[in-house]
Order: structure tokens, then sequence, then C-alpha cells
């Protein structure tokens, strides 16, 4: 069995920064980043339902994060560090780095880390826009 992994030259930063959004992901991304290896998908996320956890490997694998290779039962999970700088220069470091700018935000509300951050979207009724009236 294969599993979907995209070219790097095929995926859109956009999709790369979606799927680096989410707290998870970040956080296993940056798992990976630390370890410098391949791990267990497993061993990441231990409180998660295993589908939850299956579905945020999924997102980051086909928006080309990470690389799985399938061992018996097994998947083992590996960051695309030299890919995704040559088609990103600069991006997974800025992210991976941004725990530090992260731990100088932390007498902030989670909810506003992020958006101080600019790791997640803000919902509108969140961020204080709004919309102009429609002409009739």
């Amino acid at each position: 069995m294969t599993l979907f992994e995209p070219d790097l030259a095929d995926v859109p930063v956009l999709t790369v920064l979606q799927a680096l959004a989410d707290e998870t992901r970040l956080a296993i991304v940056r798992d990976l980043a630390a370890d410098g290896g391949e791990r267990l998908c497993g061993s990441f996320a231990p409180g998660l339902a295993k589908a939850t956890r299956s579905h945020h490997f999924k997102v980051l694998r086909e928006a080309g994060l990470t690389r799985t290779r399938i061992e018996g039962t097994g998947r083992y999970v590996r960051l695309r560090r030299d890919e995704l700088q040559r088609h990103f220069p600069g991006l997974l470091d800025s992210v991976i780095g941004e725990k530090r700018h992260l731990a100088g935000l932390a007498q902030v509300p989670a909810h506003e880390n992020r958006r101080l951050a600019g790791l997640a979207q803000v919902p509108a009724h969140e961020n204080g826009y709004v919309p102009p009236a429609r002409a009739r």
C-alpha cells in the first residue's frame, strides 16, 4: 500500500501554512524537527483518538510536510526538511523558531496567541471586522 505524497512543486504555500495552522499538527512538526529522524505515528499526541491522530498525519502528508513509511502494521513518519527548504526557503525554520516567539506571549489567552502569531485565522466575529452594508 502506498500513500499519496505530493511533489512539493505542486503544493501551494497556502496549503502548507493551513496545515501548520493547527496546534496539534504544529506540535507534531516541531517534534519531528527536534528528533531529526523517523518516528512511529502512535508516539505522538497519546491523548488523541487514533482516528484524529491519523487525520492530522494525513493533512501533514498531503500538504507535503511529511513522508510516511509503512512497515507491517506501523506507520513511521518523518519531516521532509530538505525538500521544504528547497521549495519554501526559511519557512520551516521560521515556524519551528516561532515557539520562542510564542513563549513571550505566555501571558496572553491562547486564542490571542494564535491570532498574534499568525498561526490561525480568527473568526470575523472575534477580530472586530464589520462587513459593509449591502446595497439594496
